[in-house]
């Protein structure tokens, strides 16, 4: 069956190589297929209407086809998507790539009003820089797109190639919801309802923006390991400044240089169960005593889990063995308390 991701490919293939002559419409499908509807604003349904575009001016170049444009002319998009990282070897092998045989895919961008001959990227931020930095034209088709549709087709194209990291996805996530509502953002992040928006958002809500940008992408860190750092952090109101002082001697470490993001990820949550969680142990609140006329007849604990009792010598046993027997009537009275009070 061919993927979503191997249409696009061939879609662009044929605009970039001018493989027009064949008609624009599919063949019927085989009886007992489904045909799937495509949203005009996915990948697939942008290079679907230039492929269709191509074909109904006959060869002649239209605002939808793909272009070659300089790429010093175009800026990133109005949400930041991306993490920059140190340690990037699948942006320097795409600029091996790109280098040696072209750039295969284009990218999605959009005229900025009131500027003539520039453009706005709206995903293919990866190529645009590789371009950049080349000093190559890039390849891109350009359509008319409203905030909501850029940044919806950013998205979807991140969640088809998957190669966002949880938490960039969680960040993107973030910095649309505030300025868009969660449909719009369920849609751009691929997630398939407001439960998974709201796993999403919890994370950037308990890190701190500067520790997450410090750590980087981590590509190799899901959701559970950020949970458990941003747990740690929001265990009192000052860890995530204490943690921010803690990290400054670490970031300029040879340690920290030396590492991927995946690994400062792991020196940062290090730091934080080293300095928070030997906090929370110190913490703990200790048992109450039970006192008696005669001395102390035990000591005990009450949690939301459930109450304990530790005797003391054997005047706290037969206390124990007496509070056994009392129980029935304990409950009993217990009972006709709250009835009482309906």
């Amino acid at each position: 069956m061919t993927t979503k991701r191997s249409e696009s490919r061939k879609l662009l293939n044929s605009i970039i190589s001018g493989d027009v002559s064949k008609p624009t419409n599919p063949s019927p499908a085989p009886s007992g297929s489904t045909k799937t509807k495509v949203s005009r604003t996915s990948p697939l349904g942008l290079m679907t209407d230039a492929l269709s575009e191509v074909g109904r001016t006959n060869g002649v170049v239209s605002r939808d086809q793909v272009q070659s444009i300089d790429p010093h002319n175009c800026i990133p998009s109005i949400v930041q998507d991306r993490l920059p990282s140190d340690h990037d070897e699948d942006f320097e092998q795409l600029k091996v790539s790109i280098k040696q045989d072209g750039q295969q895919v284009a990218v999605l961008v959009r005229p900025v009003m009131g500027a003539p001959d520039k453009f706005q990227i709206a995903y293919g931020h990866r190529r645009w820089k590789a371009c950049l930095e080349l000093d190559v034209m890039l390849k891109a088709v350009v359509q008319d797109l409203s905030n909501e549709q850029l940044v919806i087709a950013q998205g979807q194209e991140n969640h088809e190639r998957k190669n966002l990291s949880f938490i960039e996805t969680a960040l993107f996530a973030a910095r649309l919801k505030e300025d868009y509502p969660s449909e719009v953002v369920i849609r751009a992040i691929g997630a398939r309802s407001k439960g998974t928006l709201s796993n999403y958002l919890k994370v950037p809500s308990l890190v701190p923006a500067d520790v997450i940008e410090a750590i980087g992408p981590a590509p190799k860190i899901g959701r559970p390991s950020w949970m458990k750092l941003g747990e740690l952090i929001d265990r009192k109101p000052a860890h995530a400044g204490k943690l921010a002082k803690l990290l400054n001697p670490i970031k300029i470490s040879t340690q920290w240089r030396n590492s991927d993001s995946d690994e400062r990820f792991r020196l940062v949550l290090k730091a934080a169960q080293n300095n928070f969680a030997e906090e929370k142990r110190s913490t703990k609140k200790e048992p109450s005593t039970l006192p008696f006329s005669g001395g102390e007849l035990a000591k005990y604990s009450n949690t939301a889990k459930g109450a304990s009792f530790v005797w003391n010598g054997e005047l706290g046993r037969d206390f124990g063995e007496y509070l056994i027997d009392q129980l029935p009537e304990l409950v009993k009275r217990f009972d006709e308390l709250k009835k009482e009070e309906t």
